[in-house]
């Protein structure tokens, strides 16, 4: 049974076009630097530092890195004692579509949510169901640009207020 959300799915999408969500914590905001104790797991310290702070953290961050496996890619570094180490590159993971931007946006969201609650949790959630319609509708990289454009401005006024969710230039282009 899923939980009741205060946003039906409607004709002009899961949020309808140019409304902002339901207020869930509306004008919630970081008030300081929470005190930060330890990393989300997989996530590294600098990143979560700065999600935490209310900077503007490029979701990429939250992925990691991968190892690449091609033979232009080897180095062979020599150790202090005279040994040879093969490496990999390790290269930042990209994203290129909603899967990978769900998987990032979900180590944010509970990142923020440990720290600052259940209703930044469920206003987080409800900005997930958003970038899901519009992903659904629109070309994934203006959905994208989209989403960080806005999490761009939530930073610039430290605001933890993913309510208001009006899609702009979304809006006003039809869908393929």
């Amino acid at each position: 049974m899923w939980p009741s959300v205060p946003v039906l799915p409607t004709a002009q999408g899961l949020l309808g076009a140019g409304q902002p969500i339901a207020g869930v914590a509306a004008h919630a905001r970081f008030t300081a630097p929470p005190d930060h104790e330890a990393a989300q797991e997989g996530v590294p310290d600098k990143t979560a530092t700065k999600a935490l702070r209310g900077e503007f953290v490029p979701l990429e961050d939250f992925l990691g890195v991968v190892k690449t496996h091609n033979d232009d890619d080897t180095k062979v570094i020599e150790g202090t004692d005279g040994s040879l180490m093969v490496t990999n590159k390790t290269v930042k993971k990209r994203i290129n579509n909603f899967y990978r931007w769900l998987e990032a946006f979900v180590k944010y969201q509970d990142l923020l949510a440990k720290h600052f609650g259940y209703n930044v949790y469920k206003q987080m959630s409800l900005y997930l169901l958003h970038i899901l319609d519009r992903s659904l509708r629109y070309n994934w990289s203006n959905v994208y640009t989209y989403d960080i454009r806005h999490r761009s401005d939530l930073a610039k006024s430290r605001s933890l207020d993913f309510s208001d969710v009006r899609g702009g230039i979304l809006n006003s282009v039809r869908p393929p």
